[in-house]
């Protein structure tokens, strides 16, 4: 049966001083930020791609003056209740240093307002002057972040640190209060081309591989003992079945250099000799992992400089555990430039959203017959490939800058000048 199609343009905001050149959504809430030419922002809580108008996107609730380096969705849960932030990152001067700025969508009237922030950290000071936090680390050329629930990864491309935070709010479900804790560092020695992370992987893409840490270390932090003798639980910062004698102690991060295999990191190679976890050899490197997309809390997709895009399988770890992967090459006909998934908790039936880079969109249905890949050996995870299908097409009248979904089905195509919304059913 082939798939039918409802299409719908966006009118973008008019601006003779800047263009939109990304876009930012998180399904759940419906939120939509506008990434701007002059890199400011346009924050807008209620997005529905199905209900448009011309007015939709024409007054930004919030709007985040330049300069800004990256920005993300942050999602907070607990077991009753998900509340959404919104994380700025800005250059800071006086000293040089990186400004962490925090929205928090407010659910009784569906408004982004600041957050105040609580931290825990030496080099983190929340300033109540330029309304967010002063992390003393030097912004140099770029930043990069990405998020997962309730956590966050910066790296700062010219010191060469990856840093891991947590993140969860104080207060109930109103509370405009929230307690950022730094959990965990990598300290970089190679170059890194794009980073991704799930519930459980950190994998930092490099030259013709990639490099992955298992997040429980880095995140829960490290665990020592108290004056009393007993294990206290750095997560909180308060000993594990503590009394009125036992004694609170500050977190202390995880700390791991990206070339160490110290916590079950290792690399993990393109090239189908290269045996993961294992070779310590630097050969020459060409191709570059350049995007990262979570799949699934145990596997993601991987898009190389040479337009390929290969599926990376990690095993259920548990920290100080062996980690097992399984990587293969999606087997595509065009050079790949843009690619979108929406993450799942499993890769068994999705869709994944591939562009050329000029006009053209095909959705490739995904599933994975057994993504487990513990036990098995090489050749009987040759037997579990990804399977894949192009289900449709679709053609854009401008060149494609970006792919984000909105949906199972559905996802957003920024243009040169136009946003454009695709449904399939």
């Amino acid at each position: 049966m082939t798939p039918s199609f409802s299409a719908g343009l966006v009118p973008l905001p008019q601006s003779s001083i800047s263009q939109t050149t990304s876009l930012l959504y998180d399904p759940p809430s419906s939120s939509l930020a506008l990434l701007h030419s002059d890199t400011s922002i346009s924050l807008y809580p209620s997005f529905s791609p199905t209900s448009l108008s011309s007015s939709s996107l024409s007054f930004p609730q919030t709007f985040i003056s330049s300069p800004t380096s990256s920005a993300t969705f942050l999602p907070l849960l607990n077991p009753t209740h998900r509340r959404l932030l919104f994380l700025v990152i800005s250059p800071s001067h006086s000293p040089p240093s990186l400004l962490l700025r925090f929205w928090i969508l407010k659910p009784c009237n569906n408004r982004f307002v600041r957050a105040h922030v609580e931290c825990n950290y030496r080099l983190l000071n929340y300033d109540n002057v330029k309304s967010g936090v002063v992390f003393s680390v030097s912004h140099g050329a770029s930043v990069k972040v990405v998020a997962m629930s309730n956590v966050f990864v910066l790296y700062c491309v010219s010191s060469m640190m990856v840093y891991v935070f947590a993140m969860r709010v104080s207060g109930g479900e109103e509370s405009e209060s929230v307690k950022l804790m730094k959990t965990g560092v990598v300290e970089c020695c190679l170059p890194v081309f794009s980073v991704g992370v799930s519930s459980r992987f950190l994998v930092l893409g490099e030259f013709e591989g990639v490099r992955v840490f298992p997040m429980q270390g880095l995140v829960k932090g490290r665990v020592k003992k108290s004056s009393a003798g007993r294990l206290v639980n750095l997560n909180d910062g308060k000993v594990n079945g503590g009394d009125k004698n036992s004694v609170s102690t500050k977190l202390r991060s995880a700390r791991l250099r990206q070339d160490s295999k110290e916590g079950c990191a290792g690399f993990v190679s393109f090239k189908e000799d290269g045996d993961s976890f294992n070779s310590n050899e630097l050969q020459k490197k060409t191709v570059k992992a350049i995007n990262i997309e979570a799949l699934s809390p145990n596997e993601f997709l991987v898009m190389d400089s040479a337009g390929r895009i290969h599926h990376l399988r990690l095993s259920n770890s548990v920290l100080g555990s062996e980690v097992s992967c399984c990587i293969d090459q999606l087997s595509l006909s065009i050079k790949v430039h843009k690619i979108a998934v929406l993450p799942g908790i499993s890769s068994r039936a999705q869709t994944l959203w591939i562009s050329d880079g000029q006009h053209t969109v095909h959705t490739i249905s995904l599933s994975d017959p057994d993504s487990s890949i513990n036990g098995g050996d090489k050749k009987d995870d040759d037997r579990k490939l990804m399977q894949i299908s192009v289900a449709s097409a679709i053609f854009s009248s401008e060149t494609i800058q970006q792919l984000v979904p909105t949906a199972a089905n559905a996802i957003l195509i920024l243009g040169q000048g136009s946003i454009f919304a695709y449904t399939i059913s």
